[in-house]
Parts: C-alpha cells; sequence; structure tokens
C-alpha cells in the first residue's frame, strides 16, 4: 500500500534476523504483489548474481536489467563467496540505484558489522590487495546508503524450516539406501 510513496523517495527495506525466519518469503511476497499490480520487481539471490555476472558475454545486459527495474530484491546478502570483482559490480549496482532512488529490498542473516567484515575481506584479498583501511570505507559507504534509504525490519522467531523436520526422515531414508 506504501509503495507509490516508497518508490518516489527511492525507500526499500532491509530484512533481517535468523535463518528460517521468513524474511526472504515475505521479500517474495512483496515483489509477487507489486508484480501483480503491474510493478516491475525482480528477486535476485547473492550467489546467483556472482553467476550472473561471471558470464561476462551477459554481465553487462544483467546489470543493466537489475539497475533500471522498478523494485530489486536481493537475497542472502552477505552469504555469497563474494569476489573483489562481484562485491564492486554488487557495490555498483546498489549506488547506481540508490543515485536513482530506485527502491530495494534486501535480506540478511548477518548484522551491520559482520557485511562490513564479510565485504571488506574480499576487497582486501583481491587481486589488487585494497588496503584493509580503504576496503572498510569502502564497505562502510554501501551498507552507510542502505541504512540511508531502507527501513530495517528485524525478523525474530525460530527456524521455521526447522520446526517441520518430517523432510528429514525422508531424507534419512535416502541416506540408508544409497
Amino acid at each position: 500500500d506504501t509503495w507509490p510513496d516508497r518508490r518516489r523517495e527511492g525507500q526499500g527495506l532491509i530484512f533481517s534476523g535468523d535463518v528460517g525466519t521468513g524474511k526472504t518469503l515475505v521479500a517474495a511476497a512483496i515483489g509477487g504483489g507489486l508484480s501483480d499490480r503491474g510493478v516491475g520487481a525482480a528477486l535476485v539471490n547473492l550467489t546467483r548474481f556472482s553467476a550472473m555476472m561471471r558470464d561476462f558475454d551477459e554481465a553487462k545486459s544483467h546489470m543493466r536489467r537489475l539497475k533500471d527495474v522498478e523494485l530489486l530484491i536481493l537475497d542472502d546478502f552477505g552469504q555469497e563467496r563474494a569476489t573483489e570483482w562481484s562485491a564492486s559490480q554488487l557495490f555498483d549496482l546498489i549506488d547506481a540505484r540508490t543515485q536513482d532512488k530506485k527502491p530495494i529490498v534486501l535480506t540478511t542473516n548477518l548484522g551491520a558489522k559482520a557485511l562490513e567484515e564479510h565485504y571488506a575481506r574480499c576487497l582486501v584479498n583481491g587481486k589488487d590487495h585494497m588496503p584493509h583501511e580503504k576496503a572498510v570505507l569502502t564497505v562502510q559507504r554501501i551498507i552507510s546508503r542502505l541504512r540511508q534509504r531502507n527501513a530495517t525490519v528485524q525478523f525474530r522467531g525460530e527456524d521455521q524450516r526447522a520446526a517441520d523436520d518430517s523432510w528429514l526422515a525422508g531424507a534419512e531414508r535416502i541416506g540408508r539406501v544409497m
């Protein structure tokens, strides 16, 4: 219901919380609900984003679509095995969307400090060996932009996937057969 105002102001959401608390489900529901209303939305898991950017023939096209879509949902922020290059692509995407006031919904299991450490490590250990202080500053700048444009929603509770362990019985049977 608040989409027109959020779109105009470029405001999105950051869903933060433990594994299995429903962040991705709610983000996907928002994207689906807006799509049903004619709003262009894309959900991209960050592991998939890294793979998309490695396809050099299509990377530019993928990036253009992600920069242009009305609502971009970035799932599992900080969980991907990022390289210096993929982190820089991700930061470019976030920066471009922030400058263009295009909303992002972001899901993460990590807090700001853990995200800072994850991405700074990618930049420091990259082929350019960015100095630690510069890497941290780069990541802090991106996180600051995310905080500036997005309201944070903390998800709490038990892992809902673990609460229903009926799938485990089937997995155990398969394991014994093999």
